[in-house]
């Protein structure tokens, strides 16, 4: 567990490096904007399911699948509904098609976020495997980050090359 997050902050700290310098001061702002943004949506998306949740799970030994079933659908309205409502609200706001973009595939990233099962094994205590969803998460980050961004007007697809991470994490 103390590799896999020494790991994780080692890649991390290597994809914000390569993303710093490729995008420039502005294109990592409209990044840094992007997920704020998918982090808040991330927060509506799942509010205080995560902690009730990982609280029952912990509590519980028998019987998971009703709490499973309702975390996921709770979160698959929720989130899919968020990044409509997202769209909708960039779309209408007109703004620089570049930040619009970048937003936009921000908060796409929320969709698979939704698939997390961190606060199931945070409840079973199986920290192992909460470690390598962290870690197989980075590890994608960055390898989509150095695959699909090469220059400063790259914002969208580092805020994808996010999302693509993920999805390797759900």
């Amino acid at each position: 567990v103390g590799i896999a997050d020494a790991g994780v902050r080692l890649i991390g700290f290597s994809t914000t490096a390569y993303l710093g310098r490729v995008l420039g001061s502005e294109g990592f702002g409209l990044l840094g904007m992007g997920l704020a943004v998918a982090g808040y949506l991330y927060l509506l998306a799942s509010p205080g399911i995560h902690i009730a949740g990982t609280r029952d799970v912990a509590a519980k030994r028998g019987d998971q699948v009703d709490l499973d079933s309702t975390v996921l659908s709770i979160r698959m309205v929720l989130a899919p509904m968020l990044f409509l409502i997202t769209v909708a609200v960039v779309l209408l706001w007109r703004g620089d098609r570049t930040a619009s973009l970048t937003l936009i595939a921000a908060a796409a990233a929320i969709v698979p976020m939704a698939f997390s099962f961190d606060w199931f094994f945070q409840g079973k205590e199986q920290f192992v495997l909460y470690s390598a969803q962290k870690l197989i998460s980075a590890l994608v980050f960055l390898a989509a980050a150095l695959l699909l961004v090469k220059g400063s007007g790259d914002a969208a697809l580092a805020a994808a090359a996010f999302g693509v991470g993920a999805v390797g994490a759900s």
